[in-house]
């Protein structure tokens, strides 16, 4: 059976503080993922 290697993606509001295969965490409150592979979460928008 083949091992998998690739890195899968995060759910919305909680990012990877790695790239490659790790668990992802829960952003820090009043921040958000901008993407499904980033490894930082950024600040939530006051217009949202």
């Amino acid at each position: 059976m083949p091992l998998i290697t690739t890195s899968q993606p995060c759910m919305p509001g909680t990012f990877k503080n790695q790239s490659g295969i790790h668990d992802c965490t829960l952003c820090p409150s009043g921040t958000k993922n901008p993407g499904n592979f980033t490894t930082f979460c950024i600040p939530c928008s006051s217009d949202s």
